[in-house]
């Protein structure tokens, strides 16, 4: 029996092709510690898309680097922390995120959370290899087409393989990768450090500041909240014993650490020359401030891809913040119905109530998001009009959607169950 545990985990390794899918992780094969996830989210955001997220809040959105940071930091914690939260299904129940919500929402009510984690884990994927494979073109080829199309190939390939092969090796790959981004981006900061303002303050004063920062604080939230759909998908492998409060812990650790670090170096390199990173973006900042020996391998290898992308394809800081907020536009509201259901009505499911109220905290904050900053980049030549402009306006461009579904979700939810527990 031990000897047969111990070949079940050791398939859970590196190298070792995953056994698993949607199925439940047996006891038997559950192991590690809470610590863990500390170290796998730590990998997932040491890379550039953290650094590029912060640097937009003293590029584009007008805040200084040190309120700058304050939002980072606020706004990655308040997300992580939900986060943290929803890793405790893992354990608890052995199911990837999605599959665990059929018993919140049904099995019916489920699929409409799987078609969006689908649309959003598909997304990502073909933008990171689409990029990628631009910035090869680029390096290797001037940007020819046909080799473009070939990396392209290559680099799915590759992307596919290790998610076949699954949790443990995508354990040691995202670590060995974070280390290298890591160590680059220390040299980095460290030689860029003197031409740092430090001092930078905010371009944006009376009342349009508080917009700025919320949206500074959104963006960040966003970063995070892209995660939800996945937060127990590694936790599962964590044994039904694992504390509740580790389990939460170490992911919002993990998360804020590299965030925080990586958001600082964001937040600082728009003051070396404001007027290159606004139109080319910090990867031009990096290329024509540091050494060409630490810059080629950061841009060329880790990071020109999400330059090639906004040079080739459209403007990189606009489309992302598109991605993200048609992300946050849904998840938020999901995962305080997941967490009500979870931490304080489980066992007592309500599918009807629990879409109802997901359905309509994300209705309700639609009437909160700035539209005109989200479709900016489908370059109309005169500004377009949307039914919600007085109330963004009012909040004098704040997006604060996230938030709104969060609580208006949470307030249907739990008012439904009160009720129908009261009669």
């Amino acid at each position: 029996m031990i000897e047969s545990s111990a070949r079940r985990v050791e398939a859970d390794a590196f190298g070792k092709v995953e056994t698993h899918g949607i199925d439940a992780i047996s006891a038997a094969e559950r192991h590690g510690r809470p610590r863990e996830l500390g170290f796998l989210w730590a990998g997932a955001f040491t890379n550039y898309a953290s650094l590029f997220t912060a640097s937009l809040l003293t590029t584009y959105f007008g805040l200084g680097v040190w309120d700058g940071l304050a939002a980072t930091v606020l706004g990655t914690v308040a997300a992580a922390v939900i986060l943290g939260l929803l890793s405790n299904t893992g354990p608890r129940s052995g199911l990837p995120q999605i599959v665990f919500t059929r018993g919140i929402f049904g099995r019916r009510g489920s699929y409409l959370g799987a078609a969006l984690t689908l649309f959003l884990a598909v997304g990502w994927f073909a933008v990171d290899c689409v990029i990628a494979a631009q910035a090869g073109a680029q390096l290797f080829g001037g940007g020819n087409r046909l080799i473009t199309f070939g990396l392209v190939i290559l680099i799915a390939a590759i992307s596919v393989a290790v998610a076949v092969y699954g949790h443990g090796t995508i354990k040691v790959l995202e670590t060995y990768g974070a280390v290298i981004f890591a160590a680059l981006a220390a040299i980095l900061f460290i030689l860029l450090a003197p031409e740092f303002r430090w001092g930078h303050g905010p371009s944006v004063s009376g009342a349009d500041y508080p917009g700025a920062f919320v949206l500074g604080f959104m963006t960040c939230f966003a970063l995070v909240a892209s995660w939800y759909p996945f937060a127990s998908d590694y936790s599962r492998y964590l044994p039904a014993s694992s504390p509740t409060r580790s389990v939460t812990i170490w992911p919002i650790a993990g998360v804020a650490v590299p965030m925080v670090l990586l958001g600082l170096f964001g937040l600082l390199l728009p003051t070396i020359d404001a007027k290159l990173a606004a139109d080319q973006g910090v990867l031009a900042v990096i290329s024509a401030h540091a050494p060409a020996w630490v810059a080629v391998p950061f841009c060329g290898i880790l990071g020109t891809a999400l330059a090639a992308y906004a040079v080739l394809v459209t403007d990189l800081h606009v489309a992302y913040e598109d991605f993200l907020i048609l992300t946050y536009l849904w998840a938020p509201a999901w995962a305080a119905v997941v967490l009500l259901s979870f931490f304080v009505f489980e066992g007592k499911a309500r599918p009807r109530l629990a879409i109802i109220a997901w359905l309509t905290g994300t209705a309700v904050s639609l009437l909160f998001v700035n539209y005109t900053n989200l479709f900016s980049n489908l370059g109309a030549s005169t500004p377009s009009h949307y039914f919600n402009d007085g109330l963004v306006g009012g909040l004098h461009g704040a997006d604060a959607s996230g938030l709104i579904s969060i609580a208006v979700a949470a307030a249907v939810y739990w008012g439904g169950r009160r009720l129908r527990a009261a009669s």
